[in-house]
């Protein structure tokens, strides 16, 4: 049924409750270009977005996350949360989201609900990457994290480069400004990024 609803929301004909919002041909066709980091303190689940949005994999899993609610609400359900976020858009303008992609607003201000402040983006035990909590969220798997000071520069570029091959998503963050030290200053300190190619 994900491909008939999908279809039809596509179309304009059906906005009714449970209907998909989007379709995957529409998250591909704004694909990351659609994410713009607002105020919020959230690259590193914008950067996980991001890098679903680039793959067909995760285009489909984006347009299934997003229904339409009652009373033009959008209902958004990250996988594995049990939790559903409603969204109307007087909320998107209430805190400020105004991503290029309808979708990605949606996504984001759910993430904003899930994560205040992001209070609980280091996991429940406070022990993990908000990367690695990001890139969970919104595939509803557990992410693989590797740190570069842990590894050899071999281990690191085969496993981007297997992520990148096998196209799974793929983020990275940058040591703050404090650890780059005198290396020039190529990228922002304590940022997350999406990796689109190797």
């Amino acid at each position: 049924s994900i491909g008939v609803n999908s279809m039809q929301a596509e179309s304009g004909k059906l906005r009714q409750p449970g209907a998909f919002a989007f379709t995957a041909a529409e998250i591909a066709r704004e694909g990351a270009n659609g994410i713009d980091q607002s105020g919020f303190e959230n690259c590193w689940f914008e950067a996980a977005m991001s890098a679903l949005a680039q793959l067909p994999r995760g285009q489909r899993l984006i347009a299934s996350m997003i229904k339409y609610g009652e009373d033009k609400s959008y209902i958004i359900r990250f996988p594995g949360d049990g939790k559903e976020y409603v969204c109307r858009n007087s909320d998107l303008r209430a805190v400020g989201l105004a991503n290029t992609a309808k979708w990605a607003s949606l996504l984001e201000y759910a993430q904003t609900q899930k994560f205040p402040n992001n209070k609980g983006a280091e996991g429940t035990a406070g022990d993990q990457s908000r990367l690695e909590v990001g890139m969970a969220c919104i595939t509803g798997r557990p992410a693989e994290i590797i740190t570069p000071r842990n590894v050899s520069i071999t281990e690191l570029a085969s496993f981007i480069g297997g992520a990148v091959r096998s196209q799974n998503p793929i983020t990275c963050g940058t040591y703050d400004e404090n650890s780059i030290g005198s290396l020039p200053r190529l990228v922002f300190g304590s940022h997350a990024y999406t990796i689109i190619g190797f």
